[in-house]
């Protein structure tokens, strides 16, 4: 089934709460489901919320997970878990009978403004709720308001009522989507998927972060192996998986790697999953420079205190992160707030192009085969853009189409992912005409630079010092290296 991004939408006009209880049956409060254990997929979720009062069993003691969830029951959740005490209440709806147990929570959605009912006036409480109403819910409720610049969902487009819901409960790392790709906002979601959610929207500990992309695949070789909450012997089994089965790997932390199989994730030792390697960057050696550092702010943003450096050197760490589990070797000019001087000593009495020739110093002693320096824009509050630079080497061809391929693959990845402006790919040589970039001029590796927005423009530099954001401009620039070392291997087959 795998791991499911959120959605809710009240396009029709609706909302969901949630409850667990059959319609007009009192709920017996339940810390332990006949039907659920602690190896099953949201265990602990679903008994945080028991904790914090926001659902209740079956009368029979049991929480059903992967039954449907009625509309009713998502009203009576979301609103149990903004502190309404459940009082029962006329509502606006004509279906809804005040003596219902979710009337309350129904009516304290209306008036909080994130339950709209459909159309024609009714609410429907014993419908199933929908992912894409699941998502309008829960970004209304939680006052979700940041959205990333695209979705990678191949079943989700702007044009749909949904979008902006979907995109927010995305962004936020609520949803984290299925194992294909898709978002499926028509599907049914089941009780437990809702309380998943909830839980998410309450305590950030049970965030699944978008930034969490495949990075291998492997397989397990032992008979029985023990899946964690986390990465040692020391935190709890969640559940099992045998030998043959098939694991997607998310992140490595030393001898560990947080893996899923179907409905099952969590930690496992890699000793014992048989790791598929990805030829296209391992061992490759891939310099990352951020720009700017130190005493050298680069542009800055003064009303909103945002800084090019701390932007350069936030993507510029994501970026590394994912680079190196999927096997690259990765060296940085910089891993710090720091600026860099002549002989990669670190300080800030130093000439400016010492410092930079530092930066091309470390790529060459690495044995560079690419180099990325990553920088923000200044220019007004009206420019906007992504843009990407390769030099021209005039004594080099094979450098310079290598130059441009490595600009031209990252940047058509960051224009896809991302939502600002296409602001093409370009010779420094062309801008700068004297001498071009001094980091790409001087390097004897294929190397861009990497304009990623610009900071003058409001709205671009909240984007740009945006977690979201930039956890979504390290993927793009990662996908885009890795489509150039596929375009280099494929180029060197005889």
């Amino acid at each position: 089934m795998g791991l499911r991004k959120l959605g809710v939408c009240l396009a029709a006009g609706f909302v969901a709460g949630f409850v667990f209880l059959m319609p007009m049956q009192q709920a017996f409060a339940q810390t332990n489901f006949s039907d659920m254990n602690q190896n099953d997929w949201g265990y602990e979720e679903v008994q945080y919320l028991v904790e914090q009062g926001v659902i209740d069993g079956y009368p029979d003691g049991t929480f059903r997970p992967n039954a449907s969830l009625e509309r009713e029951q998502a009203a009576k959740m979301v609103g149990a878990a903004l502190g309404y005490g459940g009082k029962k209440k006329d509502t606006k709806f004509p279906d809804v009978n005040p003596d219902y147990y979710s009337s309350g929570y129904i009516q304290f959605g209306v008036e909080k403004g994130y339950i709209h009912g459909y159309p024609d006036g009714t609410f429907r409480p014993n419908r199933e709720m929908q992912r894409d109403e699941m998502a309008w819910l829960i970004s209304g409720a939680f006052s979700l308001k940041n959205m990333s610049g695209s979705l990678s969902y191949s079943d989700v487009d702007p044009g749909m009522n949904s979008y902006e819901a979907i995109n927010k409960v995305t962004t936020a790392g609520i949803t984290i989507g299925y194992e294909d790709g898709t978002y499926r906002p028509n599907n049914d979601i089941t009780r437990r998927e809702f309380a998943l959610m909830v839980a998410r929207s309450m305590n950030s500990k049970f965030i699944q972060s978008e930034s969490q992309s495949v990075i291998s695949q492997g397989v397990v070789t032992a008979t029985n192996l023990n899946v964690r909450t986390g990465p040692s012997t020391d935190y709890r089994v969640v559940g099992q998986l045998s030998r043959g089965t098939a694991v997607q790997i998310y992140e490595k932390d030393g001898g560990w790697g947080l893996v899923s199989s179907g409905n099952v994730k969590g930690f496992v030792s890699l000793y014992y999953v048989h790791e598929k390697s990805e030829p296209v960057l391992k061992d490759r050696v891939i310099v990352l420079d951020a720009g700017h550092g130190g005493s050298d702010p680069g542009a800055v943003n003064d009303e909103l205190n945002i800084k090019e450096k701390n932007v350069n050197l936030d993507v510029v760490l994501k970026v590394a992160q994912r680079l190196n589990q999927a096997g690259a070797s990765v060296v940085l000019t910089r891993k710090v707030d720091n600026r860099l001087t002549n002989g990669f000593s670190l300080g800030d009495g130093f000439n400016k192009a010492d410092g930079l020739q530092a930066r091309v110093d470390i790529a060459a002693n690495a044995g560079s085969e690419a180099f990325i320096s990553v920088h923000a824009n200044y220019f007004n509050e009206t420019v906007g853009g992504t843009e990407n630079y390769y030099h021209l080497y005039l004594s080099d061809k094979e450098q310079t189409e290598r130059s441009e391929k490595l600009a031209t693959f990252t940047h058509d990845r960051l224009i896809e992912m991302t939502d600002l402006e296409d602001r093409r790919v370009k010779q420094d040589t062309i801008i700068y005409p004297d001498s071009g970039f001094h980091v790409l001029r001087e390097n004897n590796s294929p190397s861009t630079l990497i304009e990623l927005g610009f900071i003058s423009n409001d709205e671009e530099a909240r984007k740009l010092a945006s977690d979201s954001w930039q956890n979504t401009a390290a993927k793009a620039i990662t996908l885009g290296i890795k489509d150039y070392f596929k375009w280099l291997m494929e180029r060197q087959q005889p």
